[in-house]
């Protein structure tokens, strides 16, 4: 599909334009209202009330398919939360494997409260590797299914088969997500978390879990489920044992020249992006640009994004693009190259902003309206980096510059960030597993026996 191309190479307004036409000529087409719920999160033209339209559109489409799938329905109730004891929760990902959402689910199974709930992992992906073995390993005790490509029935009969009290989506609308089986709301509960940056329009799912900067009071108008807010930061980042030590960067040799870095997906880096970035080295002139995104390594790609690179205004020989590489630690290598990272905007990164602190590389991000433009607040603030955030494009830019002519401040960043963040909130799993175990028995047990709706199954 012509849109998912466009959103894939960081053409967001072009992947909506697509995908809004797709839309109208067939109201029900599934890829394409998925499609445009994620295209908004990347187009700095979307506004938070299109962000959630979009999305409501989409949970409005997989509650009407769950009722269509069995519209003889047996009304029974699913499997009750007991008054005492842990409750039973199925977290449920495609993505268990050397995937971003891995490196912080790896907390949240490793320091679950066994008192709150009981967790049973419902992993579908097709490719386990030895990430998914780091989270078995995390906690030996905790059961895993393992699913190839279950169908939504498929899936919702196991979770049922279970006696799964609380359903936890670790996708969100993205690509392998379990949606269309929690819409079929085989279990008492179901919730969302991890995997993607808005509500997923499901009105049948009873909670998503945020904290108080990502979606600060009054976001609630933008969920279709209630917001669960974990304080000071909804994310724990575990890194693997495999990862490589502190790189020992040489000092800047000069102020202001620093090679500026974006490791983030194409898909975040829009025109109006490349733009800001453009301004960045025309205040530097010594600076260049580094630009390594998965994708560029092939032709195609790499010649559409270097001649978008060029239109925005930046001249050749003072950028380098790079693409994907075999091996992980190859790839965090390419950060030691760097002096200062560049958050993407309107949606920021998440695991690249993890690595590039692991990387004792410091990264200056841009708050926005909404959850995906304020996830590296979240991040830098329980870090104790708040003086890396930006309220606006100028301040982002200002913020940069400083810092590139800031020798001192930048040797002390690339000397010490992975020991701040592996010491602060962000990195502490046997705080934030609790936390979490105790706001997923809260979801499950708010939800009263009659509020349950029966499940369009049977």
């Amino acid at each position: 599909m012509l849109g998912h191309s466009a959103i894939s190479l960081g053409r967001p307004e072009e992947a909506l334009e697509h995908l809004e036409a797709c839309a109208r000529l067939s109201p029900s087409c599934e890829e394409a209202l998925e499609l445009r719920a994620l295209a908004h999160h990347y187009n700095p033209g979307s506004g938070p009330e299109e962000v959630a339209a979009a999305a409501r559109s989409y949970g409005a489409y997989l509650r009407q398919a769950a009722e269509r799938y069995a519209p003889d329905t047996v009304r029974m109730f699913p499997e009750p939360v007991p008054a005492a004891g842990p409750v039973r929760v199925g977290f449920i990902s495609s993505d268990l494997r050397r995937h971003s959402v891995s490196y912080f689910f790896h907390a949240v199974l490793a320091h679950h409260d066994a008192s709150l709930i009981s967790p049973v992992v419902y992993s579908t992906t097709n490719n386990p590797d030895g990430v998914t073995r780091w989270l078995k390993d995390a906690a030996p005790g905790v059961p895993w299914r393992e699913l190839r490509k279950p169908g939504a029935g498929a899936l919702a009969k196991v979770l049922r088969a279970d006696r799964v009290h609380l359903a936890v989506d670790l996708h969100g609308i993205t690509n392998g997500h379990p949606l269309r089986a929690l819409a079929m709301r085989p279990t008492h509960s179901a919730a969302t978390y991890l995997g993607y940056p808005g509500t997923t329009g499901l009105a049948s799912l009873h909670g998503r879990v945020v904290d108080a900067l990502t979606d600060p009071p009054g976001a609630e108008r933008y969920a279709v489920e209630p917001l669960y807010r974990i304080a000071p930061c909804f994310l724990c980042y575990t890194p693997t044992p495999d990862s490589p030590p502190a790189p020992e960067r040489p000092p800047v040799s000069a102020p202001g020249r620093v090679v500026l870095a974006s490791m983030n997906a194409l898909a975040k880096l829009n025109d109006p992006l490349l733009r800001r970035w453009a301004r960045l080295l025309g205040l530097l002139p010594e600076a260049t640009l580094l630009i390594k995104s998965r994708n560029l390594e092939r032709p195609g790609v790499l010649e559409d994004f270097h001649g978008r690179v060029l239109a925005a205004g930046i001249p050749e020989g003072r950028f380098e693009l790079i693409g994907s590489l075999a091996e992980r630690n190859d790839h965090l290598a390419v950060f030691e190259r760097a002096h200062i990272g560049l958050d993407a905007f309107p949606y920021h990164g998440t695991t690249t902003t993890c690595e590039c602190l692991m990387m004792n590389l410091p990264v200056v991000t841009q708050v926005g309206d909404r959850h995906a433009a304020r996830v590296g607040l979240s991040l830098l603030s329980a870090v104790g980096l708040p003086e890396l955030v930006a309220h606006s494009e100028e301040q982002y830019i200002e913020k940069v510059v400083a810092l590139a002519h800031d020798t001192a401040r930048l040797a002390d960043y690339h000397r010490t960030l992975r020991q701040r963040m592996l010491a602060s909130p962000l990195c502490d799993g046997p705080a934030f597993g609790p936390k979490l175990s105790r706001v997923l028995a809260d979801i499950a047990r708010r939800v009263r026996p009659a509020a349950v709706e029966a499940p369009v199954w049977a």
